[in-house]
């Protein structure tokens, strides 16, 4: 027995590794500054490899200018998501790999409470994060002068088509228990599983990330990123596509 059960341990850990030798350093950290000055702290070296191994994020790059800040979110069986913090603008973008490409989604507005760490952990920030290119250090130019006032990301309409139809197939199966309504008809979803996120709930609940920050704006969450087991989520009725909620196979199915 043991043996299996070590073996199903190995299995999922393995399930769970990291994108870059830098992963590991940045992950589950919330949103992490830059360095204007260090190019050698675990934020700045990360995105410096995460630039230099993608020509889509270092055309953005270019022409949107440098986040202030990032964060990284992982995912059992898929790539790492990377968040571009702007609070300048008070808006962020979201960066995800699928089939060895770069996908890059927003301008997303930032939630209150999200916008002011931000702010506090970035206040040294000038807008020229010290980066590691060839073993030389290189401050790329962030002029906002430089910047296009129409923003440029890749369409995402099909995809996020697609995903809404997988939701609701999965949303067919009948075993699915209701959720908990309240009397002017929001639901009341309690994190259930480990690794839950804003975006997993909100798309299956509402079909759309973009309500997250409402979501977290409803639910005055002061950590929003780093959900803990037995966490209640509000989702308003207005937002609601589904009553039904996720059991561990769909959960499962939405990382």
């Amino acid at each position: 027995m043991k043996p299996l059960f070590f073996s199903l341990l190995i299995i999922l850990l393995s399930s769970c590794t990291f994108d870059s030798a830098f992963d590991s350093r940045v992950a589950k950290l919330g949103p992490v500054a830059l360095s204007d000055s260090n190019p050698y702290i675990a934020s700045n070296l990360y995105f410096a490899e995460r630039i230099r191994t993608s020509n889509v994020l270092a055309g953005f790059i270019k022409y949107r200018g440098m986040p202030a800040a990032i964060e990284v979110e992982t995912h059992y069986f898929r790539p790492n998501s990377l968040f571009l913090y702007y609070p300048n603008t008070q808006d962020y973008y979201s960066i995800d790999g699928k089939e060895g490409r770069t996908i890059i989604t927003g301008p997303f507005k930032m939630a209150p409470d999200k916008l002011a760490y931000v702010n506090k952990i970035s206040k040294e920030f000038h807008g020229q994060p010290a980066l590691l290119e060839g073993g030389n250090v290189q401050v790329i130019n962030n002029d906002p002068n430089l910047y296009p006032k129409e923003e440029v990301i890749t369409n995402q309409v099909s995809e996020k088509e697609s995903d809404i139809n997988k939701i609701k197939r999965l949303q067919q199966n009948n075993d699915l228990a209701t959720g908990e309504v309240t009397d002017k008809g929001d639901l009341v979803h309690y994190v259930t599983f480990e690794g839950e996120t804003l975006s997993i709930i909100a798309r299956w609940y509402t079909y759309d990330t973009a309500n997250i920050e409402r979501i977290i704006r409803v639910n005055n969450l002061k950590n929003p990123y780093n959900l803990q087991l037995g966490d209640e989520i509000l989702i308003p009725k207005y937002m609601l596509k589904t009553k039904k909620c996720f059991g561990e196979y769909e959960f499962n199915e939405l990382k």
